[in-house]
């Protein structure tokens, strides 16, 4: 399918939007999870997290918080935070800042992951919680909160 727009913040493309119960393959999000992390699988596994992480706000949640808690060095910690986070966040942050942050409270896999994001924020509110949170900001070059 060819799309005659770009795609950017807060903008989600037409891609079928996934369930939790019916992801691409049929596979579970803990399996696509590991998969996504095995770099033996990682092709077939990144291909269904775009998909799923274009979709449905919140299964990509679901799949974000699986693959931080199945990443075991931080190399993976790192991938996380400049895949599918940084997905999440440009496409849904403005309606899941809220979310994001209390879950910044209590994971601390979470926070380290939110100081490996850089996106393109807006002269708003949404850019300066992100920025607190520890992400960085490529318009404004705001420092991360250490």
């Amino acid at each position: 399918m060819t799309y005659k727009e770009p795609y950017g913040a807060g903008q989600v493309p037409p891609w079928p939007r996934f369930g939790a119960d019916d992801l691409p393959r049929g596979v579970t999000l803990d399996e696509l999870a590991q998969a996504w992390l095995d770099p033996n699988e990682r092709e077939w596994a990144l291909q269904d997290a775009t998909e799923v992480c274009y979709g449905n706000p919140d299964v990509t949640w679901e799949f974000i918080l699986r693959l931080l808690k199945a990443a075991p060095t931080g190399d993976d910690l790192g991938r996380v935070a400049a895949g599918p986070l940084e997905d999440f966040i440009q496409a849904f942050a403005h309606e899941q800042i809220d979310k994001m942050e209390m879950e910044a409270e209590r994971n601390a896999s979470f926070r380290d992951a939110l100081k490996g994001v850089w996106f393109r924020g807006r002269n708003d509110e949404t850019t300066l919680r992100l920025c607190a949170l520890g992400c960085y900001d490529l318009n404004t070059k705001k420092e991360r909160k250490e």
